[in-house]
């Protein structure tokens, strides 16, 4: 799993790497469960080119399932600018571009990939709708003498 926002010393061990991802990534996302550093099998640091920037984590879990328990507190972790995702390699986030620009939504689960359609809204479903406005040679009710000349008004 990768985790943008935080911000690490690239000097620290692995033991206090575990502690910075268990107390403010872990707990802010899921704090019904009891996190423990086994539950991490490897904390990798990928510093950034800009200094300004925060580096890169990849996280491996000892269960995939905890993945997906981080994954459910991602609303949480998004108000202390944390992103979480998945640690795809470049090939497959470049397949999911190109489904994505076919109008296709794509995810990888265990190695393989699925594909779905987007599901089509209808229009009716909009909370507003642009109002266009008559043509002029449209003629409305009671309108009738409205588009012609004055001289052949009267």
């Amino acid at each position: 799993m990768r985790v943008f926002g935080l911000k690490v010393d690239a000097r620290n061990n692995q033991d206090q790497l575990k502690s910075i991802v268990i107390n403010k990534v872990l707990k802010v996302a899921n704090p019904g469960i009891h996190w423990s550093k086994d539950d991490i099998n490897n904390v990798k640091v990928i510093l950034s080119n800009d200094v300004n920037k925060e580096s890169l984590l990849i996280v491996t879990f000892r269960f995939d399932d905890d993945k997906f328990r981080v994954y459910e507190g991602r609303a949480l972790l998004r108000t202390s600018s944390i992103r979480v995702g998945d640690d795809l390699t470049f090939k497959q986030r470049e397949t999911l571009r190109s489904i994505h620009k076919l109008g296709k939504t794509g995810y990888f689960f265990k190695g393989k990939l699925q594909v779905k359609d987007k599901p089509i809204e209808p229009n009716d479903s909009r909370p507003f709708k642009s109002h266009t406005q008559p043509a002029v040679t449209d003629v409305l009710p009671g309108t009738e003498h409205a588009n012609t000349p004055i001289e052949a008004q009267q």
